[in-house]
């Protein structure tokens, strides 16, 4: 029949889900396979909101639980093995700033739009201006200041 710490440790062996410790000594479960979901759904949405000057949703619950790991680096290398390479690419660090999430546990929304229209010498100033204008009218339709 065997004992009940082989029958645990077959079940969290056989489990779908990982886990990281959190600083309070609880838990953040998850599964694997299901997170590029929340990253890549989460990427779209902000882009889209982004470029349009909307407010984001909320961050996936993967990235407050990192702010909260114990071990912030470990947590944030285990969720995303690849993520130190994000910094160069238009993949999540388009949305989070990684590298303050894992140093300060904060979450620090990165704005690649807003960063290429301020910084890349490619962008002239009529498209800086049309992209204002683009911002102004979006924050028109939603009846708000921008």
């Amino acid at each position: 029949m065997g004992s009940i710490e082989t029958k645990l440790k077959k079940l969290e062996d056989d489990s779908p889900f990982e886990r990281f410790e959190l600083e309070d000594g609880s838990y953040y479960w998850y599964k694997p396979d299901e997170l590029w979901r929340a990253f890549f759904g989460y990427y779209f949405s902000a882009m889209k909101t982004d470029f349009e000057g909307a407010p984001r949703e909320e961050v996936p619950d993967v990235f407050k639980a990192i702010a909260r790991a114990k071990d912030r680096e470990a947590a944030m290398t285990q969720v995303a093995p690849t993520w130190r390479e994000w910094r160069t690419d238009f993949d999540l660090k388009a949305c989070i700033d990684l590298d303050e999430l894992v140093e300060t546990g904060e979450i620090i929304p990165f704005n690649w739009v807003r960063y290429i229209y301020e910084n890349d010498p490619s962008v002239t100033e009529e498209d800086r201006e049309e992209y204002e204008q683009l911002l102004a009218a979006k924050a028109a339709e939603r009846g708000d200041d921008g």
